[in-house]
């Protein structure tokens, strides 16, 4: 579930995004131009996972991963 106070975070939140899809934390299958999911590791050591749930206006929902569920290379 994605936490309530980051959904008033718009701008951080895309952020995020934006910065994990440069570094390469990404999986597919693309879907048109973007990837369906995108992970974001903030500086607390919390691990979010964002899913793409509309291709057309390239919307994402997030939520943070428990330590079992970070992508290998996340992994502290």
């Amino acid at each position: 579930m994605c936490p309530r106070g980051l959904a008033q975070e718009r701008d951080r939140v895309e952020a995020w995004l934006k910065e994990a899809i440069r570094d390469g934390n990404i999986g597919g299958p693309w879907e048109g131009n973007f990837p369906r999911y995108v992970w974001y590791r903030d500086t607390d050591g919390s691990v979010y996972e964002a899913r793409l749930v509309n291709q057309g206006n390239a919307e994402y929902k997030g939520y943070p991963l428990e330590p079992d569920e970070y992508p290998t290379w996340l992994r502290q």
